[in-house]
């Protein structure tokens, strides 16, 4: 399947710069629901399991695939101790989840005080 999306994303690790393949396929319907693949690999070889991720509709199927994935690159970047070039990512960071979900990720809900109880 061709994917929807893809992205290479230059790693930096060791002084040895690596090219990073995101690949996002279009989103399809899958019963009531809509499901959309990321794949995320270096040199062919998958970085990790390919991702499905679940929507009500196409869009919010294809957002939180799109943020997964942002989260899982931002993961490895912190664990494998690599880099990448930050104009290729900086536009890719917006879709963590705190920018697409901003009020659903915000403060947690305030506890009722104890003068309420």
């Amino acid at each position: 399947m061709k994917p929807f999306v893809e992205r290479v994303i230059p790693l930096v690790r060791a002084r040895k710069t690596t090219p990073l393949r995101l690949r996002v396929f279009a989103p399809v319907a899958d019963g009531l629901a809509w499901a959309c693949n990321v794949e995320l690999s270096i040199r062919g070889k998958p970085v990790v399991d390919p991702i499905t991720l679940y929507g009500a509709d196409s869009v919010q199927a294809l957002l939180c695939a799109m943020s997964i994935a942002v989260l899982r690159i931002e993961v490895m970047l912190l664990t494998t101790k690599s880099s990448v070039d930050r104009e290729s990512f900086d536009d890719l960071r917006k879709l963590r989840p705190v920018h697409v979900l901003p009020r659903a990720l915000a403060a947690p809900a305030k506890r009722p005080s104890a003068a309420r109880r």
